[in-house]
């Protein structure tokens, strides 16, 4: 199965600083970013304060519900001004009905983008709107047949790790539009704070054979987690791969403090049913195969 390409375009976010990774503070509680100072010959690291709040907005009526939760920056600054612009692209790129659209937007958001709430429930509002026009849509074609169950539509944009380098959001989505099953989606945001730019590579495209060992062991280690142990010689038989090369994942694989995170959407590399396979890759393992750009992040 060819592997298809999917591009994210996102704005980046720059500046220097905080020393280790940490989950997203609670709700009000700042976390500290610096930059150097140099002042009589002595660097002093002066904090510049992030502060976020997890906002979150749930609507629901005849035929659907819908949610949006962000974690959203509520400080001033270049930095958190870039991290909103980040997240404004992407929940302006993302459609309930369609998923992903990289290179067109499916919402323009009108407000006020220091606003947290405010994005949370324009979006909320805009996706629900969607989605009730698909399912009178429907329900009109079924008008002599049973309704169908209400349409939803969750999307979550939560920071996972922030470090001096660099950091990371998480995006999930999940819709179901009728039939058998919902779908879901998920990526990361990895952004370098050095040059203020999304890492565009994190793996060396031309060494997907060369990696073969690590995705193979990797995707043997999920189904494990799952209860089933597959031996290395019978899991291309529960695969979607051409000539038993697992390839990489659509996205860039997420940058995390114990190694790289893989992420295979579904039906990528597989049938619906073994899910999304993930796992990680500590960093002695995988630092052969990433691409400097990345390297320079670790």
């Amino acid at each position: 199965m060819k592997k298809v390409h999917l591009l994210i375009a996102v704005t980046a976010l720059g500046m220097t600083g905080i020393a280790s990774c940490k989950q997203q503070a609670p709700k009000g509680q700042e976390t500290a970013d610096s930059i150097s100072i140099a002042s009589n010959n002595n660097t002093v690291e002066t904090p510049i304060p992030f502060t976020s709040d997890s906002v979150a907005t749930k609507l629901s009526g005849e035929g659907y519900e819908c949610k949006v939760e962000v974690d959203y920056p509520t400080s001033k600054g270049l930095l958190a001004d870039s991290v909103r612009q980040a997240l404004l692209h992407v929940l302006n790129h993302t459609s309930p009905t369609g998923g992903l659209s990289p290179e067109q937007p499916q919402t323009a958001f009108k407000g006020k983008a220091g606003n947290g709430k405010a994005v949370a429930d324009f979006f909320a509002k805009a996706y629900a709107d969607q989605l009730k026009k698909s399912y009178d849509e429907i329900l009109k074609l079924n008008e002599d047949r049973e309704a169908p169950a209400p349409y939803s539509f969750d999307i979550s944009l939560k920071k996972s790790c922030e470090t001096g380098k660099y950091v990371t959001y998480n995006v999930f989505s999940y819709s179901y539009l009728g039939g058998a099953h919902g779908s879901s989606m998920q990526y990361a945001l990895n952004i370098a704070k050095s040059t203020g730019k999304a890492v565009g590579t994190v793996i060396d495209n031309s060494m997907t054979k060369a990696m073969q060992k690590l995705l193979r062991h990797g995707v043997a280690e999920y189904f494990k987690a799952q209860g089933e142990t597959i031996a290395d010689k019978d899991l291309d038989g529960h695969l979607f791969i051409d000539n038993g090369i697992i390839p990489l994942p659509a996205y860039n694989p997420e940058l995390t403090p114990e190694g790289l995170r893989f992420v295979y959407q579904q039906y990528e590399i597989g049938p619906y049913a073994i899910g999304m396979v993930t796992f990680t890759v500590p960093y002695d393992k995988v630092k052969p195969f990433m691409t400097g750009e990345a390297l320079e992040l670790l």
